[in-house]
């Protein structure tokens, strides 16, 4: 704008004079040593936004911006470039490393040189290098040093070997966990590229033991969904059962319990003794819990205890079988009362063996046969007494 921006409103009417806008000049570019500018296409000044290039003669390398652009101040955007003749010769190659681009005996200005490093080894600093305008590389060439691991974090209820503050490259260390506990990951784990342990040192957790399996005709406690390293379980057996077996187990380092759970197998009683005197039903060779054998006494004996006995827990007959005695009969003359403390209990025996009928249907005959026997050696003593004794009252 060449005249005042603003204007104002006065008596005599608008001030000073409405201005004009004439295009922004740049003056001419500079001439720079070894090397040339464009030249104006068109017209005879630099205006806004119009571009000088430069370039460098032959062996001359250009260092600075190519172009430079009239800028809206009136002023070229950069300075102008310079032509210099730049040669940079190679470093020599760090130790365990190698150059992996940029081969050659020297180097123009901006040409670079890749460098990596060994296997087992780490790079500090840049791993590329330029040729500068002060003929020299920049920045210095990297060091290669040896790659270390820290030392692996400790494992909870485990430990590794072996145990050092540092490691090497492609160390490796064997991970363990404590009796009990089972290792989620792997076993070994080597110092990698990067300075770290791969792959990541595994957890080590509880064994687990999976329910016991059910004792037939028992129970264990405690009894719930997961069990662990440790953990016991206490076995019973139902009434009328016994165990064979550890009554405890305990989930072992394998995950099962030891020892194996135990069986519960019916409790047995012996067969009952026998003899001349003294029989019973059922006979068989041996009973179990709850079974019930039902006692009787041949004829001219007479039962002591109770006509049933029943197996019990302990593995005896409860009550104790009875004895059959041998029936005594005094001579001479016998009162009423001396017939009825011979017949009474015979008579006792008759009701109990009828109430063994009622209860045991399948036994009917053969107790039958032993109501008619008593029948008989009741008449028998009836026939006896009319036969050899006077009666009294």
């Amino acid at each position: 704008m060449v005249g005042s921006a603003d204007r104002l409103c006065e008596a005599q009417g608008w001030s000073g004079q409405v201005p004009n806008c004439d295009a922004i000049k740049c003056v001419a570019p500079p001439a720079i040593d070894s090397g040339s500018v464009s030249d104006l296409l068109e017209g005879d000044f630099w205006e806004y936004g119009m571009v000088a290039t430069y370039s460098c003669h032959s062996s001359y390398t250009l260092i600075g911006e190519k172009e430079i652009a009239c800028s809206a101040s009136g002023n070229w955007s950069h300075p102008p470039p310079i032509c210099k003749v730049v040669k940079c010769y190679p470093p020599k190659i760090p130790a365990n490393s190698k150059v992996s681009s940029g081969y050659g005996f020297h180097f123009k200005y901006g040409q670079a040189i890749r460098y990596t490093c060994e296997v087992g080894f780490a790079m500090i600093g840049s791993k590329m290098i330029e040729c500068s305008a002060d003929n020299k590389f920049h920045p210095d060439p990297p060091t290669c040093n040896l790659i270390s691991c820290d030392r692996p974090s400790s494992v909870y209820k485990g430990r590794f070997t072996p145990d050092k503050d540092w490691y090497d490259y492609r160390d490796e260390v064997t991970f363990s966990c404590n009796t009990g506990y089972r290792m989620v990951g792997r076993d070994s784990s080597r110092c990698g590229q990067d300075g770290t342990f791969h792959p990541p040192p595994p957890r080590c957790e509880k064994v687990p033991c999976d329910r016991p399996s059910s004792v037939h005709k028992g129970r264990f406690t405690p009894d719930k969904d997961r069990y662990v390293y440790g953990d016991e379980v206490t076995f019973s057996c139902n009434t009328g059962y016994r165990m064979v077996g550890r009554d405890s187990s305990r989930c072992g380092q394998d995950g099962t319990f030891h020892p194996p759970p135990p069986r519960c197998e019916a409790v047995p009683c012996y067969r009952p003794s026998s003899s001349n005197e003294k029989r019973f039903t059922p006979d068989k060779g041996w009973y179990v819990y709850g079974d019930e054998v039902t006692f009787s006494c041949n004829t001219g004996y007479r039962m002591v205890g109770w006509g049933s006995s029943r197996c019990n827990q302990d593995g005896t007959f409860h009550p104790p079988p009875p004895r059959c005695e041998k029936e005594s009969y005094p001579k001479g003359i016998l009162t009423i009362q001396d017939l009825m403390k011979v017949i009474l209990p015979k008579a006792g025996d008759i009701m109990e063996e009828m109430k063994s009928i009622i209860k045991l249907e399948h036994q009917l005959l053969q107790k039958e046969e032993n109501i008619i026997a008593n029948f008989r050696e009741i008449f028998q003593l009836i026939e006896q007494f009319v036969n050899s004794t006077s009666i009294t009252y």
